[in-house]
């Protein structure tokens, strides 16, 4: 990928702007006269503009354009015009000659998302996915991109030689090192003559099949340290809060890119989130969130009209609730995806009239039981209200012994669950440290369509949010489900280990975080 990208760099400069020809257009000439000699320069997208901006997935150390759609998607190479509004997106694949339609297919599919959104964020958008075969033989997706950008001639027949050729000596490589169980990176020879050869020696390696009496094996110990390509936040003073949600929120990206990408307005926490998230997964070096949380910041004390501290004690699903608020304003169906409608119904037991109301919630608070499952059921189940708690009737029109239901109306994607954990005990409010069970990573929750059918939906937990300690001073951190490995891991600020899954059963579940997806 290098070298397709060393030459549309050297292309976008050389290249002149120009209007595209009309392909279309006939010449017509009189009886024996001879046709022009002169050939029309070619044209092609790159000739259209000259502020063409190309970025490249070759370090890891790229993100999306953000003005163009919010992602976690990272397309092998980007090209963007600011002017013409237009992005190229290019993803290269080299796989077997034989398999080069499926994987085309694959990729048209993967970015079909990410289209609509560039789309309906009013960017015109061009996607190739190109194929270079392992053995070295280009697809006609390779040529017809290159044409289309305005490769011509002999440019054009060397960049698609110059791909195969690298490719074919890539596999042959890898086909040397076979039987090697260290890799090692040397560079190829790629300069051939009648005394040079292009086989490079892994290290150390006899590939005869028979063992070399003049080495001696070594056993080397495995290193039990494994460094996660997964990174954590610094703790800025206290804000230990703000780097559990960011882990948590990290979990459902559906949520912060395409659908956050589906506006043309971005609030400035929405794209500092965006910032922040895109950059998980691809290092493992810790991130300063000081951008999201002067966002954050800056939001809230427009919001009360007094200047937020940062750097104090926070409620955590307080502050989880104002970042939903504020992506739901940038997001039409983002209040479809991850609310909650519960509807409750009241019967006063002694005229039999009853009452209904709907209400939306995007964290859905469960009482504290001994297990997730259970505190749902808990939740859902028939309440009777008697002495302090009961109704007012308006037919009877006293306070009267009453029976009421709760049951969910409709609920999005995902859904936000907090344990109330903090109960009133002789007028001092203290933390309940019951341990919390969590024997599956799967929730049934049912859903009442119209009041009579009930449908019942499966989510999958992908995140918790833990806090120990009081209500004026405690530490958060949260635990993520890694979905490239299907594991789990803790993430305590700048710390990122592996853990079980038996270790989310604990006295410290505070949120729990469950989706379809």
């Amino acid at each position: 990928m290098k070298d397709l990208v060393s030459k549309l760099e050297s292309f976008i400069k050389e290249a002149k702007p120009s209007k595209p020809k009309q392909s279309n257009k006939i010449h017509f000439l009189k009886e024996g006269q001879k046709p022009p000699t002169n050939k029309e320069k070619p044209t092609g997208i790159l000739h259209l503009t000259s502020d063409w901006v190309l970025l490249a997935d070759l370090n890891g150390n790229y993100y999306f354009p953000p003005q163009i759609a919010l992602t976690q998607l990272r397309p092998d190479i980007v090209l963007f015009s600011q002017r013409l509004k237009r992005v190229i997106l290019i993803e290269l694949t080299s796989p077997c000659e034989e398999n080069m339609n499926t994987w085309h297919m694959n990729k048209l599919n993967k970015y079909s998302s990410l289209l609509n959104v560039i789309k309906q964020n009013e960017w015109y958008v061009d996607l190739f996915a190109i194929e270079v075969g392992a053995r070295g033989y280009p697809s006609t997706t390779l040529s017809s991109c290159l044409k289309k950008l305005g490769f011509s001639g002999y440019l054009l027949k060397d960049t698609i030689n110059t791909l195969g050729r690298i490719s074919m000596e890539c596999s042959f490589f890898i086909w040397l090192c076979r039987n090697s169980k260290e890799w090692s990176t040397p560079v190829l020879n790629t300069k051939t003559s009648e005394n040079t050869s292009v086989s490079p020696k892994p290290k150390a390696k006899n590939f005869s099949g028979e063992k070399d009496l003049n080495t001696k094996e070594t056993k080397k110990t495995p290193n039990k340290t494994v460094q996660l390509k997964h990174a954590g936040f610094i703790n800025k003073g206290n804000t230990c809060y703000a780097n559990a949600i960011l882990q948590a929120m990290s979990t459902f990206p559906s949520f912060w890119s395409r659908q956050l990408a589906e506006s043309g307005t971005i609030s400035p926490l929405a794209r500092a989130l965006s910032l922040n998230l895109s950059l998980l997964g691809k290092r493992s070096s810790p991130i300063d969130p000081s951008n999201f949380l002067r966002a954050l910041q800056n939001l809230i004390s427009k919001k009360r009209s007094i200047r937020f501290n940062i750097n104090t004690q926070q409620d955590a699903p307080e502050i989880l609730q104002i970042i939903i608020d504020n992506l739901k304003e940038v997001s039409v169906v983002a209040d479809d995806a991850l609310s909650s409608s519960l509807h409750t119904t009241t019967t006063c037991e002694i005229c039999h009239s009853f009452s209904s109301v709907e209400i939306k919630q995007d964290i859905v608070q469960l009482p504290l039981t001994n297990s997730v499952a259970s505190s749902l059921n808990n939740f859902l189940s028939t309440k009777y209200c008697r002495e302090n708690n009961r109704y007012f009737c308006s037919l009877c029109n006293s306070l009267q012994d009453s029976v009421r239901i709760s049951s969910f109306a409709s609920c999005g994607n995902i859904i936000i669950f907090q344990l109330i954990r903090y109960v009133d005990q002789n007028g001092r409010t203290i933390m309940d440290n019951r341990k919390v069970k969590i024997f599956t990573d799967s929730l049934t929750v049912p859903v009442k369509i119209d009041n009579t059918v009930t449908l019942k939906r499966t989510f999958k937990l992908k995140a918790t949010i833990n806090y120990r300690g009081t209500l004026n001073l405690g530490h958060y951190w949260a635990f993520i489900r890694e979905e490239a490995t299907d594991s789990w891991l803790k993430c305590n600020d700048t710390s990122v280990i592996k853990v079980n899954f038996n270790d989310l059963s604990n006295d410290s579940s505070y949120i729990l975080v469950y989706s379809t997806d």
